[in-house]
Parts: structure tokens; sequence; C-alpha cells
């Protein structure tokens, strides 16, 4: 009696791996761009939440170069926070443009 594999039975397991390796694949990079849509998200309210507590909240427009701190969102995003004045509460809308966010 001989042990080991026949030719079919080796080339069905490897179509099953590389079958079950692309869905892993495929559901880690929908992860990956979830988390960098969060992260996006979490940087513009971020900003937006300095911008309202901060002494510079009383211009129109505040460029994210001129926040002290912040300086991770600093490195990834450009960009600025614009007060519209004719609300009340005034309404600040952020407009970054990251490196992570493809979409902003």
């Amino acid at each position: 009696m001989k042990k080991g594999f026949t030719l079919i039975e080796l080339l069905i397991s490897i179509v099953i791996i590389t079958m079950i390796l692309m869905i892993v694949l495929v559901s880690i990079k929908f992860i990956m761009n979830k988390n960098n849509d969060d992260l996006c998200s979490s940087y513009k309210d971020m900003v937006v939440e300095y911008v309202k507590i901060s002494d510079k909240k009383d211009k129109d427009m505040i460029n994210l170069n001129e926040l002290d701190g912040l300086d991770k969102v600093k490195k990834e995003c450009t960009g600025y926070v614009s007060v519209d004045k004719t609300t009340t509460p005034y309404t600040y809308t952020s407009h970054l443009n990251c490196l992570k966010c493809p979409n902003s």
C-alpha cells in the first residue's frame, strides 16, 4: 500500500487554498479601506472640535497650519476649516485633503 497524494488531490487542495486566500485578501482590503475612511472622518471631526474651542473661531476660514497642536493630522493632511457665521450656532465645515483619504 502506497502512502501519499495523487496529482488530482494535490491540485484540488491548491485550488481550495487559493480560493480561501482570495476571500481573506478581499476581506482584509475592505477592512483597511473602512479603517482609512474612519480615520479621515475622525481627523475632520477632531479639527472641527479643535477650532470650536480655539481662539481662532472668529475668522471665516482657519488654515490647518494656523492651529497649534494636531501634529499627526498636520503630517497627513492639508486644508482648512470654514466657519459659517450666518447660522446660530456657527456651522463649521472641514475641507481636509489627507494622504490616506482618496475620497476627501
